[in-house]
């Protein structure tokens, strides 16, 4: 009977034991269809597209681009979906670019554009900013040695003010031009989303000058949404500097930003030059004594302007390029004094940590010192980001 008794109560364990695999297999069962219904799904999309494609090149009388039937046909292999269209040393002109919105403008996978050494002229730019503005869910452009004018430019202020989705831009080795940048800086600000869309922005290599630094530091001070500013391979000198440093001081949200490269010189102001108290007279028996001759101060120049203003607890920058420019053994002493100085505030956490790179061509020691209170700053950041987060999971506890 004990053994009767045993068996029934060990078939009934199992009986419960398989009751549960029971469920866990109808689980993993219905998962399997949801994955098998969604790779159908993705399946009939992608092929949809692949024949759609063709049909949408005839009917704006051009020819399908390579690159993007190979993307096309790559992703039906390997069933994944297309989440960037990249087009490579092919000229777009605005029947290929309708082609593409008409075949895409309802795909809502669809990430980025990369036209990287594409010539666009005009109306095919006009056509290319009005896709990005009317697709859903684009939010990445690189335009890329594309040919883009100063005249052009006004398409990507149009760009830049009316979309709602894109948060990424990279105008990189297109001769825009002071002019040009003004019009893409001035469509960043014109943006009506709150805080400002547009958070990456990269024009290195436009030909931009002093002229569009009024512009460029207008938006920094009045665009909260901005948090990466590449401006390297410019012109924007000392005069463009000071005129940029000045938004700093009421920025909190930009965190990146390069300037390297940008004939930055370190030239004293021309209008202020150093100031110096030199003796009157000889101090001969029966005249008034020489005053003591006083040190010359530091002129007032583009770097002591910026780093008067990176000292301050007042700015939320954490790196700034400098490399490239050649502001000189004044220049590099000035951003050595700023980083002593933000070190104490940054380690009480009243400001971010900020790293700053400078040219080589200074003194081996000076560029040493600067690059070891970089270090600092790294490891004064690392320990302040563990802080915050232990703060976060104690509230949370609570």
């Amino acid at each position: 009977m004990a053994a009767k008794a045993k068996a029934a109560s060990a078939g009934g364990k199992k009986k419960k034991k398989g009751g549960k695999d029971g469920k866990m297999s109808a689980k993993k069962k219905k998962g399997q269809e949801v994955d098998e219904e969604a790779t159908k799904l993705r399946k009939e999309t992608l092929n949809r597209i692949k024949a759609s494609y063709p049909i949408h090149c005839k009917k704006f009388l051009t020819e399908p681009i390579p690159s993007v039937v190979k993307r096309i046909d790559k992703s039906i292999q390997a069933l994944e979906d297309i989440d960037k269209v990249l087009v490579s040393n092919y000229t777009l002109t605005p029947s290929d670019v309708w082609a593409l919105y008409s075949t895409f403008e309802s795909y809502s996978v669809l990430a980025a554009f990369y036209l990287w050494t594409s010539p666009v002229d005009a109306r095919g730019l006009d056509a290319l900013s009005k896709l990005i503005i009317r697709h859903p869910t684009v939010t990445t452009l690189h335009l890329i040695d594309c040919k883009i004018t100063p005249p052009m430019a006004t398409h990507i202020r149009n760009l830049v003010r009316e979309s709602k989705t894109l948060t990424t831009l990279v105008l990189d080795h297109n001769g825009i031009g002071s002019a040009g940048a003004v019009e893409v800086f001035t469509g960043i600000r014109e943006n009506t989303a709150s805080p400002g869309l547009l958070k990456i922005l990269s024009m290195k290599y436009c030909d931009i000058d002093a002229r569009a630094a009024d512009a460029i530091s207008y938006t920094i001070a009045m665009n909260p949404g901005l948090t990466l500013l590449d401006l390297s391979g410019n012109f924007i000198g000392d005069e463009g500097l000071s005129a940029i440093a000045k938004s700093l001081a009421t920025n909190t949200n930009l965190k990146n930003f390069n300037l390297s490269a940008n004939n930055i010189q370190n030239r004293a102001d021309e209008n202020v030059g150093p100031i110096s108290f030199m003796p009157t007279n000889s101090g001969r028996p029966g005249t008034n004594p020489a005053p003591a001759a006083v040190p010359r101060l530091p002129p007032k120049t583009s770097i002591t302007i910026l780093c008067n203003i990176l000292a301050t607890e007042n700015t939320g920058l954490n790196f700034l390029d400098l490399s490239g420019n050649h502001v000189g053994v004044s220049g590099g002493e000035a951003i050595l004094e700023m980083l002593k100085m933000r070190k104490p505030l940054v380690a009480a956490k009243k400001c971010e940590a900020l790293q700053v790179e400078i040219t080589e061509r200074v003194r081996e020691e000076l560029y040493g010192d600067v690059c070891d209170l970089n270090d600092v700053m790294d490891e004064l950041a690392k320990k302040n980001a563990k802080g915050a987060a232990k703060g976060k999971k104690g509230k949370k506890g609570k």
